[in-house]
């Protein structure tokens, strides 16, 4: 039972660390963009180097545009983050929750859109 029971938690760590999500390298930003499409605002960053490799199907050079998500508050505090980082010429690292941690991770269904950020932190 000890031994069976050890085995499970062990197989749920080794699932979770294989799925958690990691901040990127250290990348700068180029650009912040703010869009009003059907009255829905989004902001959209993009960087000097590809933060992630995603399968997003917007994903397709190293200045693809990165979304904001989450919450609004989390995209607020991102936007704060991104600004101050642009205008200090601070370098960021980017949390990307990739598709296969059960999270979607593109602004359309599936692997179509935009990849979204869930985290900036200003180095």
């Amino acid at each position: 039972m000890r031994t069976r029971l050890l085995l499970a938690l062990a197989a749920l760590v080794a699932s979770v660390d294989v799925f958690a999500a990691a901040y990127s390298s250290a990348v700068n930003i180029t650009l912040i963009e703010a869009v009003d499409t059907n009255g829905t605002a989004r902001v959209f960053l993009t960087f000097d180097a590809r933060p992630h490799v995603t399968n997003c199907a917007l994903d397709n050079s190293t200045q693809a545009f990165w979304r904001l998500g989450g919450t609004p508050e989390n995209q607020k505090n991102m936007m704060a983050i991104a600004t101050a980082a642009r205008l200090a010429e601070r370098p960021v690292k980017v949390l990307f929750l990739d598709t296969y941690s059960g999270t979607i991770a593109c602004d359309g269904s599936g692997t179509s859109g935009y990849p979204v950020i869930s985290g900036l932190e200003m180095l």
